[in-house]
């Protein structure tokens, strides 16, 4: 199951889910909610994206350093 906010509707994310097999679930926002709201889940959808975004930085960080990339091999 993948889990994402309101941003991942639309028919090209659930043909793109149904084609690998995936089941999406959408966390919505009440229309009757103002201001700020604790989603049910939403911190799930934000802590994957800061693991993405964390690997990310450390990727082009070994890249820099060729000697540090080959030594965090071993």
């Amino acid at each position: 199951m993948v889990i994402a906010d309101q941003g991942y509707t639309g028919a090209a994310t659930a043909e793109a889910m149904a084609a690998h097999g995936m089941q999406l679930q959408i966390v919505t926002r009440s229309e009757a909610m103002r201001g700020f709201v604790l989603l049910p889940r939403r911190w799930v959808v934000e802590r994957s994206f800061a693991w993405l975004a964390r690997f990310s930085m450390l990727h082009h960080t070994l890249l820099h350093n060729l000697d540090t990339y080959f030594r965090t091999l071993h």
